[in-house]
């Protein structure tokens, strides 16, 4: 292939040329078959002895394979490769929001240091993903972020270095070289590139975004290496006297001459700018979506809170599954009652003091006993141990399978087994995946996944809502639609404790990941924080206009989404309740929310018939997926955060990949709408339940007889 523009490559027709440098050419293209735009990077045939071709050809197919396995929101993604007229080359997702080499010529100065980290850390994020897959970028610089037209950073160019296996004995006297010199880490200067090489370069990134400037300047490529070797990295405040001392030295941690002085990864070094910036106790103005157009809105970034009593540690694959519409979910003090029976882990010196203001005397083999009323707006707790669940034979066709549901595999998925048990209104499994609870008109089905035992909680009032305990799958409560809530061990299915919330409308709930929060939304349109520990009401949330009929925590407990009737999507702080954003754009009720486990996109499910993928924190939509057409009423995250699940009213499941918000597979087979989807805790399997009085699992396998 000549250096000269090309009209057809395969299926892509090439549209206009948008740069070229001394490997390659980039052109912008269309994919005729599947009608959007693409960009194609085409290595110049001419930068390499001939000697080295084939060797160098074989590479970049392995290598090509493996950087289109990358599914980060961050990394620009690659569709497809190929060699046409002996020149190969990589198609790729089309950004048409410039480069930040293109932001700093246009600014010609120094961006505001809060805009340039907040800039950063998702490209920190990125790079920490693709060094656990083992790819190491090499060439880490403004001109590889490139930028969405939301304004969301993007990393491309990953490995093409690697790709060719340059080297002195591979390249042509055009003095092509590895990675580029104003952004290479010392070592990468000797030929040793190494994932701490990446977190240099974009320490220099960020050093040159806030100051303007680049650290090492010279009249030569070599002599501009060499400084990176020998000469100390330049105090950036020096160069912009309004930089907090904080961010001089993470820069100076990021950009240290030895490998092992750096972060030891990039999730520390984003964590590091992460921490700086909710420490910053700031308020400033973001872009974000508002239907098709952008708004500047304020977000005040708050001053951590620390806890009291340190909190142990949760899994971050722990989920709350998604709520029917219409339904009353309610649950307050799942706290109180593990006070009681000293299950709060890692706090053994906790008194036995119910959190909330109510106290407790723990009698001997933890029987339980009254507790007095508490005040205005408080649950009333009674512990009683006599009910106990029955044990009933049903054959329920839990299928075998461990093939986990990807995006590369979710065209395969299809019903493996289905059960119907008159009206479902909820389920969910447990957080080890040992158990999966089912919620039916007179009560809740508990079943043991392990043993196949079945157990039979039955429960006067109508449960709506039903969880596991967080941080601690021994414990089952159910929620009733008088504002009942029932604590089952799950054991022996024995009642441990009710509790009345003396509420008259709670519609949500969320735990925070580490059990020291719990949210709860009622009937006023607001949402109450509690803190088990310090047993006092933290704060109360307010700012949207209806009901609240969903919750979420992000995966770090730093923040709370909700999802109301008032077609909005809103983020707060935590713990001060602090408003960051709202999301609009919903034509109708968003019912339904949840965090990816990485936390960087945020899914809401309305009754508009879409889904919408946000980019958090920064609030912009990643995607907008259409397809259902009825209300959408539950949305879930695959464990790995790479597929995500929407149930509807139009009796389908839809799975959808995150990287790119594209539709991998339809499910059909309930006859009514679904109003419940999960995934399993491994990933193996996802479930739903339906209007239909069925649950059915899905996967990738052998099908179970019914």
């Amino acid at each position: 292939m000549t250096d000269s523009a090309v009209r057809l490559i395969g299926r892509y027709q090439i549209l206009e040329e948008l740069g070229r440098g001394g490997m390659a050419f980039v052109y912008k293209a269309l994919d005729t078959r599947l009608n959007r735009p693409v960009a194609i990077k085409i290595i110049r045939r001419t930068a390499f002895l001939e000697d080295h071709y084939d060797a160098m050809i074989r590479r970049f197919e392995r290598e090509a394979r493996s950087l289109a396995s990358l599914d980060h929101p961050n990394i620009v993604k690659v569709f497809d490769y190929g060699e046409q007229e002996g020149s190969p080359y990589l198609v790729m997702q089309y950004l048409a929001g410039g480069s930040l080499r293109g932001l700093t010529s246009a600014t010609q100065g120094a961006l505001d240091w809060r805009k340039a980290v907040r800039l950063i850390i998702p490209i920190a994020q990125a790079l920490d993903y693709a060094h656990h897959q083992g790819v190491v970028h090499r060439d880490v610089k403004p001109a590889n972020i490139l930028l969405t037209t939301q304004g969301e950073p993007m990393l491309s160019d990953f490995g093409i270095a690697k790709i060719l296996h340059i080297g002195e004995s591979t390249l042509t006297a055009s003095g092509v070289g590895i990675g580029t010199p104003e952004y290479m880490a010392p070592e990468q200067a000797m030929g040793d590139a190494v994932a701490q090489s990446d977190i240099y370069a974009l320490g220099i990134v960020l050093f040159e975004l806030v100051t303007g400037q680049k650290p090492f300047v010279a009249d030569t490529p070599m002599a501009v290496m060499l400084k990176h070797i020998n000469e100390p990295l330049p105090d950036p405040r020096t160069l912009n006297p309004a930089l907090p001392d904080e961010l001089g030295q993470i820069l100076a941690k990021a950009c240290a001459k030895q490998p092992e002085a750096r972060f030891a990864s990039a999730y520390e070094f984003a964590k590091a700018l992460e921490d700086m910036v909710s420490g910053a106790g700031t308020v400033e103005q973001i872009v974000v979506t508002r239907g098709p157009e952008l708004e500047t809105v304020t977000v005040r970034v708050p001053t951590p809170v620390p806890s009291a009593v340190p909190a142990s540690p949760l899994s971050k694959n722990w989920r709350r599954f998604a709520l029917p519409a219409g339904s009353v979910a309610v649950l307050l003090l799942l706290a109180t009652f593990l006070a009681v029976r000293g299950l709060i882990d890692g706090n053994p010196d906790i008194p036995p003091t119910v959190a909330m203001g109510v106290q407790a005397t723990v009698m001997n083999n933890a029987s339980p006993t009254s507790l007095p009323a508490m005040a205005t707006h408080s649950p009333t707790v009674t512990l009683t141990p006599t009910q106990v669940a029955q044990t009933v034979r049903i054959d329920f066709p839990m299928p075998e399978t461990r093939t986990k549901i990807t995006v590369l595999n979710a065209n395969l998925v299809k019903e493996l087994a289905s059960m119907t048990l008159g009206h479902i209104y909820q389920f969910e499994f447990s957080p080890d995946g040992h158990h999966l609870a089912l919620i039916v008109p007179v009560g809740v089905y508990l079943y043991n996944i392990d043993t196949k035992e079945v157990r039979f909680i039955r429960i006067t009032n109508q449960v709506s809502f039903l969880t596991f305990s967080p941080g601690n799958t021994q414990l089952l409560t159910a929620g009733t639609n008088n504002g009942v809530l029932s604590f089952w061990w799950i054991e022996d299915g024995s009642l441990a404790a009710e509790v009345n919330t003396d509420s008259d409308g709670v519609r949500a709930l969320s735990y925070s990941p580490d059990s020291t929060m719990i949210a709860v939304s009622i009937a006023d349109h607001t949402i109450q924080l509690y803190s088990p520990y310090n047993r006092q009401r933290v704060t109360t949330i307010k700012g949207h206009q209806d009901d609240i009929w969903g919750l979420a925590f992000s995966p770090d407990g730093t923040r709370l989404a909700s999802a109301s009737d008032d077609r909005t999507v809103r983020l707060w702080s935590i713990p001060d309740g602090a408003p960051l954003l709202m999301m609009a754009g919903h034509k109708d009720a968003v019912v339904d929310v949840a965090f990816s486990p990485d936390g960087t996109r945020l899914a809401s499910a309305s009754w508009d018939n879409t889904v919408r993928l946000w980019n958090i924190p920064q609030g912009s939509l990643a995607h907008f997926l259409t397809g259902h057409r009825d209300w959408v009423r539950s949305v879930a995250f695959s464990p790995d955060g790479s597929l995500l699940v929407s149930g509807g009213d139009d009796n389908t499941l839809r799975l959808w990949s995150v990287g790119d918000g594209a539709l991998l597979m339809t499910l059909e087979g309930h006859r009514d709408g679904v109003h419940s989807v999960a995934f399993s805790p491994d990933g193996t399997l996802l479930a739903s339940t339906s209007l239909d009085g069925t649950i059915r699992m899905w996967g990738i396998g052998r099908q179970v007889s019914q």
